[in-house]
């Protein structure tokens, strides 16, 4: 119910903060559990914190929730391991963030192979890093691969204008 509650606040009333408390006090529940509701508890209460600016906490809930769920079973990786980057990054944390990156794509191909979706997500995120981190020649190759996975439009844009890689 606490849970429902603050997935309510967090994602239709859009008050990160009071979802946080609310995921707070969820959790002792969820952790007496060990069920995979925990792992949702704790990704969404990371995500709460990360909209409210506290990455640290998050990334505290983050690391959590991926290692119970790589415990426990399948779950939304792509979207947590999204937040514990972001949480990572946030703090200035790049070299870290970097290398979930690199996990979470080799893990996307294998998973999916080359041509899914999920994929290209997990490219840009990585681009997305190395180009903060200012590996600009890594960054335009990750960007250059995932350009060739975007449909083409008449009067597209140049894939350096997209990404801001013309320095």
């Amino acid at each position: 119910m606490l849970h429902d509650f603050a997935e309510f606040l967090l994602f239709q009333e859009n008050k990160p903060g009071a979802a946080a408390e609310q995921y707070l006090k969820a959790l002792p529940i969820r952790r007496a559990r060990q069920d995979d509701k925990l792992a949702w508890t704790l990704r969404n209460l990371g995500y709460a914190l990360r909209r409210v600016g506290k990455a640290k906490e998050a990334e505290a809930y983050l690391r959590e929730s991926l290692a119970v769920s790589q415990k426990l079973g399948p779950s939304d990786l792509a979207w947590l391991i999204e937040q514990l980057t972001g949480a990572l990054c946030d703090q200035g944390k790049l070299a870290e963030a970097e290398i979930l990156c690199r996990d979470e794509l080799m893990l996307q191909r294998k998973k999916s192979g080359s041509e899914h979706p999920q994929v290209a997500s997990a490219l840009q995120k990585l681009g997305d890093v190395l180009r903060d981190s200012g590996k600009w020649a890594e960054a335009k190759a990750v960007f250059r691969e995932l350009w060739w996975r975007i449909p083409r439009r008449k009067g597209s844009v140049e894939m350096a204008t997209l990404w801001g890689l013309n320095r």
